[in-house]
C-alpha cells in the first residue's frame, strides 16, 4: 500500500489522466503477481487508493464514488442496485414536471437533463450500430479465412478484401471507444440529475399551509398544568439520567413497565387490523441511506458509525455504516433486491425498535422525553402494485391510527402536511399530532407518509405475476405510527400515568 502511495500520489497531483492510471495499476499487480505471488491484496489496496484519491479530483475521474447507486462501466468501484429512473415517462410531461420542482422549490434544469437524456440514447443506438458491423465484419473475416484453410489455396482477390475488413474494424474500434467514452460521459450526468429529482406530489397536498383534516377533542385541551412531564420525572425518580450527556437516559421502575405495555398495545392493535410483525434492520450501509432519500454527508441526518482509518466525517464512502434504527430505512433494507408475486401484493408489515436521530435545530429545543435523541417507535410498512393504490392505504392507515388514539382519550389532530414541508421521497403525509399541555401546542406522534415507487426504482423492489411477466417497480406506504418515549411524556403531562397504568 506504501508503494501505491508512493507510486501514484505525484501523478494524481500533476492530474494525470485517472483511466490510464488504473490500468497501469491492474497491469502492475498482475505482473506482480506472476513474478513475486503476492496475491491480491495489492490489488485491492491499489485499487482502493486510488478510489479515495480520485474521489477529490472531480475533472479527471467524474465523481467516482459521488453516488452508491450507480456505477459506469468505467468505475473502479460496483454498485449492488440498478436504478429504474423512468425518464422515458418522466420527461413526456415537461411542464407537469417543472410544476413539480416548482412547489417544492427546487431549482432544476430539466431541459438540460432532457437534452442529455435524448443524447445518451442517440449515443446508445450509435454504439449498437458498431458493434453490430464489427460482429458482422468479424464473422466475414472469420469466413474467409476458414474458407482458405479447406481449400488449401490463396483464391484471387482474398487478399484485397481481407485488409479492406481489416481496416474497416480498426476504423470500427476507434469508432467504437470514441463513442463509448461520450456515452459514459453523459450516462454518469443523466444519472445523477436523475437521482436528484424529487418524488411526484400528490394532488391532493396543500401548497402552502397543512389543513387540519380532523380535529378531536379540542374543546378538552388543557390550559393549566402544575408540573411538566420533566420535573414530574425528576421528583418520582423514574427516569436515570446516564452519565454521558443529559439527553441519554433510561426509564426505571413503573414508567419503564409502562413503555413494555404501550407497545404491546399498539402491535396488538396493529395485529387485529392485519399487519404481520417482522424483525427489520436497524443499521444500514450507503446505500440503502441514499436511496432513503437522506444526505449521508450530513451528520444531522443519520448516525455513521465511526469513520474508516484515514478519512473524515464529510468523506463519502459507499461502505459506510449508519444507525438510525426503526425507520423507513428498516423496510428498504428488508425489501431491497426483493422480487414479490403480485398475487401477495398488498404485504402489511410493521417492527418496533429504538430510533436514533442525531441532534438538530427541531429536537435541539424540545425539553425532556420529547426532545430525546433515543425513543422507542412503531413503524408499519405497506407495498401496493399501483400507484392509485397508495391513496386508498393512507386512508386506511390514518383511520386504523386514529381508532387506537380515541382509546387515550387525550386531544389529538390529523393534518395534511404542505408541500415545502414533505421529503424529498414523500409524495403526501398526514401527520397525527397530540396536545402538549406545557408547550401550549400540538407536537407530532405519528404519521402516514405515501412514498409511490421512489425507493422501489432505486433499490430493485419489484413484483410480477409470473417469470414470463415484466417486473415492475411496487409502490411504498410508510406510517409512524407512534412514539412511544412522547406518548409516555404526553401521558404524565395530561395526569393519565395511574389511569393507564392499570387499564393497560
Amino acid at each position: 500500500m506504501q508503494n501505491a502511495r508512493m507510486f501514484f500520489l505525484p501523478l494524481l497531483q500533476r492530474q494525470i489522466n485517472v483511466p490510464i492510471m488504473i490500468r497501469v495499476a491492474r497491469y502492475l499487480c498482475m505482473t506482480s503477481y506472476h513474478k513475486r505471488h503476492i496475491g491480491r491484496m495489492m490489488t485491492y489496496s491499489v485499487v482502493k487508493f486510488l478510489g479515495k484519491h480520485c474521489a477529490k479530483l472531480q475533472n479527471n475521474c467524474s465523481c467516482l464514488y459521488s453516488t452508491s447507486l450507480f456505477a459506469s462501466d468505467r468505475d473502479i468501484d460496483s454498485t449492488y442496485f440498478t436504478f429504474d429512473h423512468d425518464l422515458a415517462k418522466n420527461l413526456q410531461d415537461m411542464e407537469k414536471l417543472q410544476h413539480n420542482l416548482k412547489l417544492r422549490g427546487i431549482s432544476f434544469d430539466i431541459h438540460q437533463l432532457k437534452a442529455n437524456y435524448e443524447e445518451l440514447c442517440s449515443l446508445d443506438k450509435k454504439r449498437s450500430a458498431i458493434e453490430q458491423r464489427r460482429s458482422e465484419v468479424a464473422h466475414h473475416i472469420a469466413v474467409i479465412v476458414k474458407n482458405q484453410k479447406e481449400s488449401k489455396t490463396n483464391m484471387p482477390g482474398v487478399a484485397e478484401k481481407m485488409k479492406i475488413l481489416k481496416e474497416e474494424g480498426k476504423t470500427l474500434k476507434e469508432a467504437h471507444k470514441v463513442v463509448q467514452a461520450r456515452l459514459w460521459e453523459v450516462e454518469e450526468k443523466v444519472i445523477r440529475s436523475a437521482l436528484s429529482l424529487p418524488n411526484e406530489v400528490h394532488p391532493d397536498v396543500p401548497e402552502d399551509k397543512e389543513v387540519i383534516v380532523e380535529d378531536y377533542l379540542a374543546d378538552k385541551r388543557l390550559r393549566i398544568v402544575d408540573k411538566d412531564h420533566h420535573v414530574i420525572l425528576e421528583e418520582s425518580n423514574m427516569v436515570k439520567i446516564s452519565n454521558v450527556g443529559s439527553r441519554a437516559y433510561y426509564l426505571r421502575g413503573r414508567l419503564a413497565v409502562l413503555e413494555q405495555e404501550l407497545i404491546d398495545r399498539f402491535t396488538t392493535e396493529l395485529h387485529r387490523k392485519g399487519l404481520t410483525m417482522i424483525l427489520a434492520p436497524e443499521m444500514f450501509k450507503t446505500a440503502l441511506v441514499e436511496a432513503g432519500g437522506l444526505d449521508v454527508v450530513d451528520p444531522s441526518s443519520a448516525y455513521r458509525l465511526k469513520h474508516k482509518e484515514g478519512s473524515s466525517l464529510s468523506d463519502w464512502d459507499q461502505d459506510h455504516m449508519f444507525l438510525r434504527g426503526a425507520s423507513h430505512l428498516s423496510f428498504l433494507a428488508y425489501y431491497a433486491r426483493m422480487q414479490i408475486s403480485s398475487d401477495s401484493l398488498p404485504v402489511r408489515n410493521f417492527t418496533v425498535g429504538r430510533n436514533y436521530r442525531p441532534a438538530n435545530a427541531v429536537n435541539k429545543t424540545l425539553p425532556g422525553l420529547f426532545g430525546a435523541l433515543q425513543s422507542v417507535r412503531v413503524c408499519a410498512c405497506t407495498l401496493e402494485e399501483r400507484m392509485e393504490e397508495c391513496s386508498t392505504e393512507c386512508d386506511m392507515m390514518v383511520q386504523a391510527i386514529k381508532e387506537i388514539y380515541r382509546e387515550f382519550d387525550l386531544p389529538f389532530r390529523i393534518v395534511s402536511i404542505p408541500v415545502p414541508l414533505l421529503c424529498a421521497y414523500e409524495q403526501k403525509r398526514l401527520e397525527v399530532q397530540i396536545w402538549v399541555p406545557t408547550m401550549q401546542t400540538y407536537l407530532k406522534v405519528g404519521s402516514v407518509a405515501a412514498h409511490g415507487d421512489f425507493h422501489s426504482r432505486r433499490l430493485m423492489i419489484r413484483s410480477a405475476r409470473d417469470r414470463q411477466d415484466a417486473v415492475e417497480p411496487v409502490h411504498m406506504v410508510y406510517s409512524d405510527v407512534t412514539d412511544i418515549t412522547t406518548m409516555l411524556a404526553v401521558l404524565l403531562e395530561h395526569g393519565r400515568l395511574d389511569k393507564y397504568w392499570r387499564t393497560m
